[in-house]
C-alpha cells in the first residue's frame, strides 16, 4: 500500500488545482459581479478563520475540514449556491494547505486578487464580459 503513495497524493494534488480553477472560473461565469464580490469576501473571512481555528490548540485539519463539510453539506440542502462554491473553495484550500498543493492555493489567490474587497483602489470593472474583470480570460496560467 505504500507504493500507491506517492501515485495517489499527486492524484489529488491534481484534482485539487484542476477542481479549484473550475470553481473560480464557474463563479465569474454564474454569479452577477456583486454576488461574486460577496462570494470573495466571504471566502477572504473563511480562509482568516480556518487559520485562527487551526491555531487553537487540539484542532487538526481534520477537525476544521470536517467543520467546513458540514456547512457545505447545509449549503447544499439549501441549494445556497455561493455559499456551496465558498465553501468549496475553503475546503479545497484547506486540504491544498495540508498536502502541499501550491496550485490550488495560487488558484484561489489569483481569485482573490481579481475580486479585491469593494472599494478597493485596484477594483476590476467587469469590462472583459458580463461578470469577468479585465484579465480574468480562461487561457491565464
Amino acid at each position: 500500500m505504500a507504493i500507491l503513495w506517492p501515485f495517489t497524493r499527486a492524484y489529488e494534488v491534481a484534482k485539487l488545482e484542476r477542481d479549484a480553477i473550475h470553481i473560480c472560473d464557474d463563479a465569474e461565469r454564474r454569479f452577477p459581479v456583486d454576488q461574486v464580490r460577496a462570494l470573495a469576501g466571504a471566502l477572504r473571512g473563511r480562509i482568516e478563520e480556518t487559520a485562527q481555528r487551526l491555531e487553537q490548540p487540539r484542532m487538526t485539519h481534520a477537525n476544521v475540514l470536517a467543520e467546513l463539510r458540514g456547512h457545505h453539506r447545509e449549503a447544499r440542502r439549501r441549494r445556497r449556491d455561493r455559499d456551496l462554491s465558498e465553501l468549496t473553495l475553503a475546503i479545497i484550500r484547506l486540504k491544498a494547505e495540508e498536502l502541499g498543493a501550491a496550485g490550488a492555493v495560487d488558484a484561489i489567490d489569483r481569485f482573490l486578487e481579481r475580486w479585491p474587497p469593494t472599494g478597493a483602489k485596484d477594483e476590476p470593472e467587469g469590462k472583459n464580459g458580463p461578470n469577468r474583470p479585465p484579465g480574468a480570460g480562461r487561457d491565464e496560467p
